[in-house]
């Protein structure tokens, strides 16, 4: 028999054997995604934060940036359930459709999070963290429908640490980064050490790689031509940054390296640290904020370059939801975050600036259209960047007052006034 005549017999077996391994690998994998994703997302679902949540949040956030300021930037902090409650709230409005539900359970801290995935299934986490009056605080966790014990879990935080230390993250060692934690009766309290290049590679994660070399060569070549050729309007200062290199040549990159510039330059150093490092590589050339209106109006400039900014280094949702918690804060406050010339309450004229710089910037760094934008920018009037016909937006609301005309920022009245502001920009803005 020849072996063209038996070849056939033999090599189906193995084919058979292919399939047959195919198929477990199949239902293994198979198995595996639904055990450990969900149909349906785990944790409470919030309503839209009030101007008394994002206040709470805002608070929480302070005592972290004060943490973060204090030698060796290590402390105490403290949270309410309350604020437990309007941290998970803002997180969730300013992430949607992912969640986050931070809350006090049976003796200890319950955070659950879910994180919406393709294909309609769900990314599923539940931690439960006990008090510990010294070292990193025990945790149980839970993915999908799998849960580990204590042991697995801080065995799976140290392979997240030792992984985001690959990507340029310094996570200080456990029982240093939290060297105590307490459950308390109506709250949490921690021991916690956050230093700031920590914090600047988390956020670096969730947003996009800005050069900050680029960043800061533009900012420091706005300071000399500031000293030499003062400008006092935005839309020049905006002219200006976009022709230091031609608008022909403009990459999304180079876009989202001048807006964050732009953003240092107008309104605070600060603002760098959505690209790394850029703050301290400006340190030779730091000059004063100058003050540049909009329209006359400073703090309007100030909201169009930071919404501009914010929505280049952290993307469009968490930057539009930023700038209306901002409102919202302002509407119970007696002085505006931005203080000059800015009447405090909940603005519409505020916010029309910020959706302005919201577009604009979010055409700017899409690669199709970053040419075409810097080119746009290259000869942007005022009236373009906040056409004149929303300068008569309502100005300085109190919460009350705000409540009262709109209902809440989930409110169908809210949506139709945002869609008022959306529509004049389309048609007289930057496009």
């Amino acid at each position: 028999m020849s072996t063209a005549e038996t070849t056939p017999d033999r090599t189906r077996p193995a084919r058979h054997r292919w399939r047959r391994v195919l198929l477990v690998l199949s239902a293994l994998l198979l198995g595996s995604v639904l055990l450990l994703t969900g149909g349906t997302p785990i944790g409470r679902t919030f309503p839209a934060p009030t101007a008394e949540q994002v206040g709470a949040a805002r608070a929480a956030a302070m005592q972290l940036r004060i943490l973060r300021a204090t030698p060796g930037a290590s402390g105490s902090v403290r949270f309410s359930e309350a604020d437990l409650r309007a941290i998970s709230t803002l997180a969730s409005h300013g992430f949607a459709p992912d969640r986050l539900d931070a809350r006090l359970a049976d003796g200890a801290l319950r955070i659950d999070a879910a994180h919406a995935l393709p294909l309609g299934r769900w990314l599923n986490v539940a931690m439960t963290i006990r008090s510990q009056p010294k070292g990193f605080p025990p945790i149980r966790m839970t993915i999908g429908h799998v849960p580990l014990g204590e042991r697995p879990t801080r065995l799976l935080i140290r392979l997240a640490r030792w992984v985001l230390a690959k990507r340029d993250v310094p996570i200080p060692p456990l029982d240093t980064l939290v060297r105590g934690f307490s459950v308390l009766q109506n709250g949490v309290a921690a021991d916690v050490t956050l230093s700031p290049a920590m914090l600047e590679g988390l956020a670096r994660l969730d947003g996009h790689r800005i050069d900050p070399a680029q960043v800061a060569r533009i900012y420091c070549t706005l300071g000399r031509l500031q000293a030499n050729a003062p400008l006092a309007d935005v839309a020049a200062q905006v002219r200006r940054a976009f022709t230091l290199q031609p608008p022909a040549t403009a990459t999304a990159g180079r876009n989202r390296a001048t807006f964050v510039a732009l953003a240092m330059f107008l309104v605070d150093p600060r603002a760098g640290e959505m690209a790394g490092d850029a703050r301290e590589r400006t340190d030779a050339c730091r000059v004063a904020v100058p003050v540049v209106t909009l329209h006359g109006r400073a703090d309007l400039t100030m909201h169009w370059t930071l919404s501009a900014a914010m929505t280049a280094g952290a993307g469009t949702q968490i930057a539009q939801a930023m700038g209306t918690w901002k409102e919202l804060a302002d509407s119970l406050s007696k002085q505006s975050e931005f203080a000059i010339g800015d009447p405090t309450g909940f603005s519409f004229l505020d916010l029309s600036a910020d959706r302005s710089g919201f577009r604009v910037a979010t055409a700017a760094v899409r690669p199709d259209d970053a040419v075409r934008l810097a080119t746009m920018l290259s000869k942007v009037t005022e009236d373009q960047i906040l056409p004149p016909s929303l300068m008569t937006q309502q100005d300085g609301l109190t919460n009350q007052q705000f409540v009262r005309h709109y209902g809440g920022i989930a409110d169908p009245r809210y949506d139709a006034a945002v869609a008022r502001i959306d529509r004049v920009l389309e048609v007289e803005g930057i496009n």
